[in-house]
């Protein structure tokens, strides 16, 4: 760690070094929110929003990886090699589109944590292809512990900060992913650069067709232009949305409250809304009921497709306070916020299984 914090104090402008923190913390906040779009998209309207995001934070990885590769002053002269900086640049973007691919692919714990786990990795293969297309006076030389370490902290911090963005939608949540995202970026470029040394070697020269800083420094700002565009219209669409979102709710939430019967609405197996008859039902508020998973309160409902095949049965709802009671439960697939979702229909069986067949009641007599 000292070796590290040596490399950001004493090697470093600490201008470049906030402005790298801010481009990626803004790349992260634009990310995380579009992923909120793509987790809700099919069709052609999720490769967009794919390619959107990828590309996003693809840029805000590359341009923070290139402003502190600016503020690093080495005391000798350096350029860039142009083609392997540009493969760079295409590596971030599809690490990226692949990991949020695999993140949203569906809502569950080891797709958050492998599509994490891939973008993490996606912002190490960006930087070391950058270090390659480093050119400096000198030999460089590395630590290998630290260079796992930064392996590790990419990996594990990217994972972890997707987790977060995907389990469950706020707007507290939404920050600290793009945090923790930050946080994944930063460290991972500065541990991988305390592993890097230079020893000066005057046989070494830098290729007379290699990009001088001052050039790479226009390149970075029109990747941090891209950025602060894909982030208003990430911004604008999440608004715009969220207005949609909120007015479809509403209108679906008073018809829900209108009915007798406990309803829901899932996407997939996490209830996106529920009415005040099922919140009496299983003795929770429609707040606490929405983002959870719908196993949590019909335990016993087998999870491996069972509403798409049998759209009626027979289960337990577990109440809040540890009991359970016979429910029938009726599903539908519903077109919700322009998406395909499954409403289902909660009814109480307690009464009609208090009452026996009169059959049943009345002794057999043998005459």
């Amino acid at each position: 760690m000292l070796t590290v914090y040596n490399c950001i104090v004493n090697e470093h402008d600490p201008r470049l070094v906030l402005l790298a923190g801010v481009l990626g913390a803004i790349a992260s906040f634009a990310a995380v929110t579009l992923l909120r779009h793509l987790r809700k998209s099919n069709g052609q309207t999720r490769l967009l929003w794919t390619a959107v995001a990828a590309i996003c934070f693809g840029f805000g990885v590359w341009a923070t990886h290139f402003v502190a590769m600016l503020a690093f002053s080495p005391g000798l002269p350096t350029a860039y090699d142009v083609p392997i900086t540009a493969l760079s640049l295409v590596l971030a973007v599809l690490c990226s589109g692949l990991g949020m691919s695999i993140a949203t692919a569906r809502p569950t714990l080891d797709h958050h944590l492998v599509g994490g786990a891939v973008i993490g990795a996606g912002i190490a293969v960006m930087h070391f292809t950058g270090m390659i297309a480093f050119e400096v006076e000198g030999r460089l030389e590395w630590d290998m512990t630290l260079v796992v370490a930064s392996l590790v902290a990419g990996i594990v911090l990217g994972a972890l900060a997707i987790r977060i963005a995907l389990e469950r939608v706020s707007g507290k949540r939404n920050l600290a992913a793009s945090l923790v995202l930050t946080l994944a970026i930063c460290t991972m470029h500065f541990t991988a650069m305390g592993a890097a040394s230079i020893v000066p070697d005057p046989s070494i020269t830098i290729s007379q067709f290699s990009v001088p800083s001052a050039a790479l420094a226009a390149a970075v700002t029109l990747a941090a232009i891209m950025i602060f565009a894909m982030t208003a219209l990430a911004l604008w669409v999440d608004i715009r949305d969220k207005r949609r979102a909120v007015a479809e709710e509403r209108r679906m939430r008073g018809l829900a409250n209108a009915a007798f019967e406990g309803l829901i609405v899932c996407d997939d197996t996490k209830i996106v809304t529920a009415n005040q008859s099922l919140a009496r039902l299983c003795g929770r508020s429609i707040e606490e009921l929405s983002g959870m998973d719908f196993t949590v309160i019909f335990g016993a409902i087998d999870q491996n497709g069972a509403i798409a095949e049998q759209p009626v049965w027979e289960t337990t709802l577990e109440h809040a306070d540890g009991t359970s009671r016979p429910v029938e439960l009726l599903s539908r697939v519903i077109d919700y916020n322009g998406k395909p979702h499954t409403v289902i229909a909660i009814r109480d069986l307690r009464e009609r299984k208090k009452q026996r067949p009169i059959s049943d009641a009345l002794p057999c007599t043998i005459h």
